[in-house]
């Protein structure tokens, strides 16, 4: 199954637990309405193994196809939410990924 893999830092002057108190009121279940998502997980990056992390989240959203989840994306009602996500988020990476199978 396809997934989505979205690394982001939030900006210097934005308050983290502010931010995960409105993801998860508001973002994380507007995403999940989106027809084409399965699952969502949402994670505070704590540590690697050496040296500091290049990303303050990350969030894995497993998708039925990548082509509807970026069709998805197009939808009014989730303008809003995305345009508020980037009020928090200084930068970002999207990595579209598809399992390996044999």
């Amino acid at each position: 199954m396809p997934q989505v893999l979205i690394m982001y830092n939030l900006k210097a002057d934005a308050d983290s637990r502010e931010y995960e108190r409105w993801s998860l009121a508001v973002d994380q279940p507007a995403v999940r309405t989106l027809p084409s998502v399965v699952d969502l997980t949402s994670f505070r990056v704590v540590g690697k193994t050496s040296g500091a992390p290049s990303y303050q989240f990350v969030e894995i959203i497993q998708v039925t196809s990548l082509e509807a989840f970026q069709a998805d994306l197009e939808a009014p009602y989730l303008r809003h939410v995305m345009d508020r996500w980037l009020d928090y988020v200084a930068e970002y990476e999207i990595v579209y990924l598809e399992e390996i199978q044999p």
